[in-house]
């Protein structure tokens, strides 16, 4: 686990460093009078770290899913019903893509969401790593779910 998060700290850290490579660029570029290349670069290199803070996403959230389903604090009836329940959160989220949108309907599902995190971090009382984990990327978990495809 520690070498998936060094890993990932890794590979931030260099494209921090691209991004200031590229900000560098466009500078001198604007200086040379080469503004349209520098401009290009420095999309070309917003793109490629977009593209990895979502593979970032994914990888951090699969981590949090395999690191749930394997605890042992949370029994296997309890890990089938939170299952269920998250099974639950993705239909309402399909239905609210169907329908006409309501802001009102989305503060809804959030709050189930919550009230979703808040029983797995309850359930979580023997695992505290897995448990503060899942509520500093709660975030995270909710803008994956809001990416579920319907």
């Amino acid at each position: 686990m520690n070498a998936i998060r060094l890993a990932n700290r890794y590979i931030r850290a260099l494209s921090v460093a691209w991004l200031l490579l590229a900000a560098t660029v466009a500078v001198a570029g604007e200086q040379a009078g080469q503004s349209e290349v520098a401009t290009a670069a420095v999309q070309q290199l917003a793109k490629v770290h977009q593209a990895q803070s979502q593979a970032d996403t994914v990888a951090n959230v699969q981590v949090l899913e395999d690191r749930l389903k394997n605890t042992r604090a949370i029994g296997i009836f309890t890990k089938l019903a939170i299952r269920n329940d998250i099974m639950d959160l993705v239909d309402e989220i399909r239905a609210y893509r169907k329908q006409a949108r309501l802001q009102s309907r989305l503060k809804e599902i959030r709050s189930s969401f919550d009230g979703l995190i808040l029983k797995i971090m309850a359930l979580l009382e023997d695992d505290p790593a897995l448990s503060r984990d899942l509520y500093t990327n709660r975030e995270l978990l909710w803008n994956s779910l809001l990416e579920v495809k319907a």
